[in-house]
């Protein structure tokens, strides 16, 4: 069995399961436990299991989020898909806000052309992406860093957002359902978060379509508060009818087959 095959079969298991150890999955793959360990080491870097002694858990089944510099190289195409289509909504003289999520870096990334806008950020990544950037007006949250998302929070973020009264917020989230809505594994997220809808006249969701038909830790905001979600083409055609058909906008993006961005 290739390594990409034994990568893929593993996910698909730990979704399942929730727990995986090293043991079964040598036995099962017919490979060393060494090789195993390698294989899950390189799968926790790349964002899609958390490590624990002996084996892995899904990051479906903790509170434990994995860190932006792994994030940053999972559905590399389908955030970029979505931040150009996002990236239309955009208006010369808009005030908005970008949540810290790495597909909220991905938009950013697509906003270098528009003039004369203000962007309002939890993100220190976003900062450093549009710093030299003419015509954006870039205004950070302040607030106390969380490491493993690098995102400010806690309450001078949050005060700080409750004075703003933006144009629009595009914010992501860890995992979204019709009955859950959008939830979150990281608490200390949901509280600027909830500041950020609320200062907002309209609220655009990015989310690529691994995270629907899921749910995490806690309910950041029923999926009825979003106006629009943008999504990739990979979203499941059914579930994405039964959105429709709950009242709920969305668009979905086109995944490039080359990258645009480097």
């Amino acid at each position: 069995m290739l390594t990409k095959e034994r990568f893929k079969n593993i996910i698909s298991l730990l979704r399942e399961t929730g727990v995986l150890y090293v043991s079964d999955l040598s036995n099962l793959f017919n490979v060393s436990e060494e090789t195993i360990r390698r294989d899950l080491t390189k799968l926790e870097k790349e964002g899609l299991l958390y490590r624990i002694h002996g084996g892995a858990i899904s990051f479906d089944h903790t509170r434990i989020e994995p860190s932006y510099k792994a994030k940053l190289n999972v559905n590399i195409e389908e955030k970029r898909a979505i931040a150009i289509e996002a990236a239309k909504m955009v208006e010369e003289g808009d005030s908005i806000i970008l949540d810290a999520s790495t597909t909220t870096f991905f938009f950013a990334r697509e906003l270098k052309n528009k003039k004369n806008i203000t962007i309002v950020t939890n993100y220190p990544l976003i900062i450093q992406e549009l710093a030299d950037v003419q015509g954006i007006n870039i205004i950070s949250t302040g607030g106390i860093l969380n490491r493993p998302t690098y995102s400010l929070v806690g309450p001078v973020a949050e005060e700080f957002i409750k004075g703003l009264h933006v144009d629009k917020t595009f914010i992501s989230t860890k995992a979204i359902s019709i009955d859950d809505g959008l939830t979150e594994g990281d608490l200390s997220n949901i509280a600027v978060k909830k500041c950020m809808i609320n200062a907002a006249k309209e609220t655009i969701l990015l989310a690529d379509s691994s995270k629907f038909k899921q749910s995490a830790f806690a309910q950041l905001a029923p999926i009825s508060t979003i106006n629009i979600i943008i999504t990739d083409d990979g979203i499941d055609s059914e579930y994405l009818l039964k959105l429709r058909e709950n009242g709920i906008e969305i668009i979905v993006a086109q995944r490039l087959k080359q990258s645009r961005l480097k």
